[in-house]
């Protein structure tokens, strides 16, 4: 009886791991079929799905897969302010090579790992890196809060994360997803250049949402001030001197740009006549360093700013929609919200940088290029511009602003 017992049991092993090896092979040949995310390209996955491919929810994993799906010269790098606002299919472009790795929340941490992953793997020939104000002296590290750790851009990804790309449940249950959206012919959030298709759709009315970001905690937010009193992240620097050094080793061409901010998202009642200029700590250390790397280099660095107070970014926030009135009768006209600017915005900021004919002439001071020769005047006008708004145009908004309930405290 022993031996035939034994008999039975390798028999039973042999059916288990037989079914568990067909059913592995069946999930591979389905997510690579698939390939929900990009990031297997392989020459029987179904082309027609490419609309539908991505999910927010891997969103880094996701744009490393537009990445290994195709050749970019050209990468625009940043939070969602660069994946909401700057097209990379927009004619001046003059080229098709030009990719949007833009990713909700990603802060320096996130968005220097993965402009070095463009320069590792593609033919860069232009980096746009754009910095959130108040990220060079926050301690928010977005990183353990999405994808990124199992996405292609960590530093510490390899041969697990690359299985289960393949062999995963999460990304079976991503390509389950893909097909859906493709019968129910329903894109994906982010277009195969990486762009968002449309703006996050908030709750309720804008005015409501923009009340919201000033009375509901949020551990993303980078400054819960304009003041100078934070000290640098000095981690966020060095990589950002590090990524920086890469692309001249490299001779990738790279603009940093420090985006703009609705005025009233870091005004304050108390910088009435104080000096105060908002985020002059961070444009002061952006210059110096910049300044220090460019001669090492025939390609000079570009640093554009954008965070002023030209009227764009003092658009008056919309009142409380009347009785019976349409939530899109009292939307701002540039804003999304306090922290995102519209694509045509986005389109004028490109065309400031390199050099475009630009869509809106009337805007052209909505960016400065700086250097060490210029800088103490323009931050003459960002203090003067905010005192203006304060006193002025921005007095209203900001009264109502101060009159809610804030419970944020920022990070």
């Amino acid at each position: 009886m022993k031996p035939v017992f034994h008999r039975s049991a390798r028999r039973y092993a042999r059916l288990l791991i037989g079914l568990a090896t067909l059913c592995l092979v069946l999930v591979g040949l389905a997510n690579s079929t698939v390939n929900p995310w990009r990031v297997t390209p392989v020459p029987w996955e179904i082309k027609s799905l490419d609309n539908f491919r991505g999910t927010k929810d891997h969103l880094r994993t996701t744009k490393a897969g537009i990445l290994r799906s195709g050749e970019w010269k050209v990468a625009l790098v940043g939070s969602s302010r660069v994946a909401n606002a700057f097209d990379p299919s927009l004619p001046s472009w003059g080229r098709s090579d030009v990719v949007n790795l833009g990713c909700n929340a990603a802060f320096l941490n996130e968005t220097t790992a993965i402009g070095r992953y463009f320069l590792e793997h593609e033919p860069a020939e232009l980096l746009l890196l754009g910095i959130d104000p108040g990220d060079l002296t926050s301690k928010v590290d977005t990183r353990p809060l999405f994808d990124f750790d199992t996405s292609p851009f960590s530093p510490d990804s390899g041969l697990d994360n690359e299985l289960r790309y393949v062999f995963g449940l999460s990304t079976f249950e991503a390509s389950i997803t893909t097909v859906q959206d493709g019968l129910m012919m329903a894109p994906a959030e982010y277009g195969p250049k990486g762009m968002r298709r449309s703006p996050r759709a908030h709750p309720g009315t804008q005015h409501k949402f923009i009340a919201s970001t000033f009375t509901t905690p949020n551990e993303l937010e980078t400054a819960d001030a304009a003041g100078p009193d934070r000290p640098l992240n000095e981690g966020k620097l060095g990589k950002l001197r590090d990524l920086l050094e890469e692309c001249q080793a490299r001779d990738c061409r790279v603009v940093v740009f420090f985006h703009s901010n609705h005025a009233l998202m870091h005004a304050e009642t108390k910088h009435i006549g104080s000096g105060v200029i908002p985020f002059e700590k961070e444009r002061r250390v952006l210059v110096k360093l910049i300044a220090d790397l460019s001669p090492r280099s025939g390609r000079p660095i570009e640093l554009w700013d954008f965070c002023n107070y030209h009227a764009l970014n003092c658009e008056a926030v919309p009142s409380a929609i009347p009785e019976g009135a349409k939530a899109q009768e009292t939307k701002m006209a540039n804003w999304n919200d306090l922290g995102h600017f519209t694509p045509e915005v986005g389109s004028q900021m490109l065309a400031l940088m390199l050099g475009w004919p630009l869509p809106h002439p009337e805007w052209s001071g909505i960016g400065r290029k700086l250097d060490p020769a210029n800088l103490d005047a323009y931050l003459h006008e960002v203090g003067t511009g905010y005192q203006r708004y304060l006193t002025q145009e921005g007095a209203k908004d900001l009264a109502w602003k101060e009159g809610l309930k804030v419970v944020r405290s920022g990070p």
